[in-house]
């Protein structure tokens, strides 16, 4: 038998390890909720025949909530596109916009197809 002693560094850097790989996915994850309210945010304020979201405003939302390190300008120029453009934002731009990376990966289209259960 073989000594399977773990070291607390050897756990410290698999936990870090673990922490890189799944930070693309939980930001997917994260993001989604908050992508489909800006959506709807969107459609709403159509409907009610009022102003859509200015693109500063969906950006301190989603900056608000936490999320750092993101592309807040790509974001933006989406937004702005939109408006110009007078079309509806999807929750897959916002966050293919916000996480350039997770588009090429394929993980962020297996995120937005999965649906989160229902909370109770």
């Amino acid at each position: 038998m073989g000594n399977d002693t773990v070291s607390l560094s050897q756990i410290r850097n698999r936990i870090g390890a673990l922490e890189r790989k799944l930070a693309l996915p939980l930001a997917i994850v994260r993001l989604r909720p908050l992508a489909e309210a800006i959506c709807d945010d969107w459609v709403v304020a159509l409907a009610d025949h009022k102003p859509v979201p200015e693109p500063h405003s969906i950006v301190r939302r989603v900056a608000s909530r936490g999320f750092r390190h993101l592309d807040f300008m790509a974001l933006h120029k989406y937004v702005q596109c939109c408006r110009d453009e007078n079309t509806l934002p999807d929750p897959h731009g916002i966050i293919r916009n916000l996480l350039p990376r997770a588009a090429p990966s394929g993980i962020l289209d297996a995120a937005l197809r999965w649906d989160a259960p229902a909370r109770q």
